[in-house]
């Protein structure tokens, strides 16, 4: 007896619609490819919904007694098809349910309309024989004989009817594993841009126009380049506002934003604007410009992450309407697993996701399921950070961005397989038109400089050049390359009881002395990726970092001021950021997963302990630092949706921190340094797009700044022992947009 389904031509169930007559399936309206045999196992599923469909069944459906093929091969590809297209999991069904060597059951709620109804499965009691030659059994009528053909004939014709059919399964079975085509095999690289002022690019989803940031003197505005015409339109006239990931509404009629203001500190809110001009638009407060956002594929939803808002050390990865409102919170969580970006797949209810988990120390994706409400690990890496995410249309290939390079990972992939292989590197966040023929970037140079500044009465003037990058405009003296990433900011430089200079490059330290005209001279290589470098006293240095290709777990050495005896003093998973106390008995440090401030002995005799939490409804935001005198430990703190005020503890007995009200802004970390005479801390504060140094002294006067740069953001900064001297890494990033345009695509 056909079941109540039997009776309609158009079937409805979850996001999903099937038409039968027009042997469509679709998602939200819009249509989704899918070939005729899943299609018609899926339209021989839903006509029975709860119903077991035996493999029989579909096998007498859909390949008639005369083709032969490898059914169990063939049967087990279409299935994955059609799972593939409704975004389904065998392990984990929402529609169809494996029955173990039986077949196969709808099992989602079915609506069905219409008048056609289609003939019912046909049960069948026996079955034709299969052909001995593809594995079934023997037929029960007799055999066909050749009247009057010699036997060594005969054999001939079965033999090749046996290689025939072989090599036809083999070419069928080829054609249906083989991958999908490999994206990018060959393209073309072009510069759009030649300003070298570019900060953040997104190419259109017809390809047809890049719209981009233009930085220039602390002042920013929005453009939209005609790629056909080359001309250019301003959508958003210059302001202080810092302008951050950019990106087009799938139908290409809006341009979304993140806005961050760099005076009154509001933090970070998403916009949208016709493209063609108009107002700007407030879509979501309280966003985030490491995780940006990324479009459902009608472009109907925004899938967002929120850190540290509305809880300190808590985040948010939400759902809202494009045009704002209708919030829905997906997964919440501690900010030691935080999302750093987003990808909606095109053909299922799949959000993926990356981050760095502190807590397992590695880096991974991982996909959150819309219909089952939970996230499971897509891939995981042990040596990369993968982001910005982006699917290609046909959901087979993810677009992936790592170190400083293009890639993509296929959707049945482990691994990361590169496109480009660049040395200059691209910078930013990667954006991919519609078709996925098109990736707009950016790439260009970062100019850099080492300066060391002398103490005038209270601040520090006539700065004088000791190292150069290639690529400044200030060559002063021979070029060396620092190798110090403007990505990861400040606590990179130190100054050692000799007077020398030191600062780290990658699992290396090196040191010059200002004045000299030799290139810098490597330190012994500890095999540590520093992060954090501080000078202590006349013997040691303490670096805080993680050892490369063995563990991304990071841990506080210390070692003498050569580079050798490195010594580990810790054991967490994430201690950073350490300063030696004067006395040089203890190495002082934060824990980032328990926000606490610790300290450990510095010859390593004893095992870490708590001193002091961050205070309540606050986060630490960077570095520490210690008072000459050894009695008062500074920390930067911030609130969610505030900027940077700097908590000052007392070493000795438990009191409360202190907070000043330092109003820092930075889209970095901070990092403080204690003044020679141990009354100011000292940070970097930007201004209109300049970094200066300032200071706060301990007794709670007004703050003031100490340099008087006009230019240039400020990466890393230290005193020298004697107080005399400020040594400080400057530079700006110079970036134009190029696009990558896949010529013949290949596999």
């Amino acid at each position: 007896m056909p079941s109540p389904a039997a009776s309609a031509r158009v079937f409805h169930f979850g996001l999903y619609e099937v038409d039968l007559q027009e042997g469509e399936l679709r998602k939200n309206g819009i249509r989704i490819k899918l070939q005729d045999q899943p299609f018609q196992i899926l339209n021989m599923l839903l006509q029975h919904p709860g119903q077991t469909v035996t493999r029989e069944e579909l096998r007498h459906k859909l390949w008639p007694t005369d083709t032969f093929v490898d059914f169990d091969h063939s049967l087990n590809s279409s299935i994955n098809k059609l799972r593939e297209a409704l975004g389904d999991k065998s392990e984990n069904p929402r529609f169809i349910e494996t029955l173990h060597k039986r077949g196969y059951r709808f099992i989602a709620p079915v609506k069905g309309s219409g008048a056609t109804a289609p003939a019912p499965i046909e049960r069948i009691t026996s079955f034709p024989a299969i052909p001995p030659a593809l594995g079934g059994a023997q037929e029960t009528r007799p055999p066909v004989v050749v009247q009057g053909a010699p036997k060594w004939l005969v054999f001939v014709i079965v033999a090749s009817a046996i290689t025939l059919l072989t090599a036809s399964g083999l070419e069928i079975y080829a054609f249906l594993t083989r991958p999908a085509p490999r994206p990018f095999q060959n393209f073309v690289v072009t510069q759009v841009t030649n300003s070298g002022k570019v900060k953040s690019a997104a190419i259109s989803p017809d390809g047809k126009s890049v719209a981009f940031v233009q930085s220039d003197k602390g002042m920013q505005s929005v453009w939209l380049r005609n790629l056909p015409s080359g001309s250019d339109t301003q959508i958003i006239a210059p302001s202080t506002a810092d302008y951050e990931c950019l990106r087009f509404l799938p139908d290409g009629n809006y341009l979304y934003f993140i806005i961050g203001r760099n005076a009154n500190w509001d933090g970070y809110n998403l916009f949208r604007s016709p493209v063609f001009g108009g107002n700007p638009q407030f879509v979501l407060g309280h966003m985030n410009t490491e995780t940006c956002y990324a479009f459902s594929p009608d472009g109907r939803r925004i899938v967002a992450g929120r850190l540290n808002y509305p809880e300190a050390c808590r985040y948010q990865i939400l759902t809202i309407s494009s045009e704002g409102g209708s919030e829905t919170i997906l997964q919440t969580g501690s900010t030691s697993k935080q999302p750093w970006d987003l990808a909606w797949h095109p053909n299922r209810d799949e959000i993926y996701f990356s981050f760095y988990s502190r807590e397992e120390g590695i880096y991974a994706i991982d996909v959150f399921d819309l219909s089952a409400g939970r996230s499971h690990r897509f891939l995981t890496f042990s040596d990369k950070y993968v982001g910005p995410l982006y699917w290609l249309p046909d959901g087979q290939n993810m677009f992936v961005s790592y170190s400083g390079q293009i890639g993509f990972i296929r959707s049945t992939g482990r691994e990361v397989e590169p496109i480009t292989r660049d040395v200059t590197g691209f910078l930013g966040k990667p954006s991919i038109s519609a078709q996925g023929k098109t990736i707009a970037t950016l790439q260009g140079r970062g100019p850099m400089m080492l300066s060391v500044l002398s103490r005038t009465g209270p601040e520090f003037t006539h700065p004088q050049t000791i190292l150069s990058q290639p690529g400044s405009d200030r060559s002063c003296c021979p070029p060396s390359i620092l190798s110090i990433s403007p990505f990861v900011i400040g606590g990179k430089l130190a100054w050692d009881p000799d007077g020398d200079l030191l600062w780290n490059s990658g699992t290396r330290i090196l040191k010059v002395r200002p004045g000299a005209t030799n290139e810098p001279q490597p330190l012994a290589d500890i095999g540590v990726e520093v992060r954090s470098l501080k000078s202590c006293g006349t013997n040691y240095l303490v670096v805080g970092g993680a050892y490369p290709g063995k563990t991304n777990f990071r841990n506080i050495w210390r070692m003498n001021t050569d580079g050798s005896n490195p010594v580990k003093l810790t054991d967490g998973k994430v201690d950073v950021y350490p300063v030696c106390s004067p006395d040089l008995k203890w190495v002082y440090y934060l824990e980032a997963i328990s926000q606490r401030i610790f300290r450990v002995p510095m010859d390593g005799s004893g095992k870490p302990e708590v001193l002091f939490d961050v205070p309540a409804g606050h986060y630490f935001a960077g570095g520490l630092t210690i008072s000459s005198a050894g009695k008062m430990l500074a920390a930067p703190v911030t609130q969610p949706s505030t900027g940077v005020n700097i908590a000052l503890y007392e070493i000795g007995p438990y009191r409360p921190p202190r907070i000043f009200d330092a109003g820092i802004y930075s889209p970095h970390d901070t990092f403080l340094e204690s003044t020679h005479d141990g009354n100011s801390v000292a940070y970097i504060k930007r201004h209109e797009g300049v970094d200066n140094l300032w200071v706060n002294r301990l007794d709670g006067s007004p703050a003031r700044p100490i340099t008087d740069f006009n230019a240039d953001e400020i990466y890393g900064f230290s005193f020298s022992v004697d107080g005399k001297k400020l040594a400080v890494l400057r530079g700006h990033t110079e970036s134009d947009v190029v696009l990558l345009q896949e010529t013949n695509p290949g596999r």
